[in-house]
């Protein structure tokens, strides 16, 4: 199974404290990062109370709705 990283074209932690670190300007990078990576579905927000009542986490959330658009 790839990594979290690997799927979103970072080969490793390394990779990402040099992108971190090469840019200009590190806060819009990570906000560059969020857009262009977010889930963006306004009808899943009312679901994330319910999930974090399940103590499903963030990432698990958003990792198994990346599995499913791979499928």
């Amino acid at each position: 199974m790839a990594s979290a990283l690997a799927k979103v074209d970072i080969s490793d932690s390394a990779h990402l404290k040099a992108l971190l670190t090469e840019t200009d300007n590190a806060q819009n990078f990570i906000k560059e990062f969020q857009t262009n990576n977010v889930i963006a579905l306004e009808s899943l927000a009312p679901a994330l109370p319910l999930l974090d009542l399940h103590g499903v986490s963030r990432f698990e959330f958003h990792d198994s709705v990346f599995e499913q658009e791979q499928l």
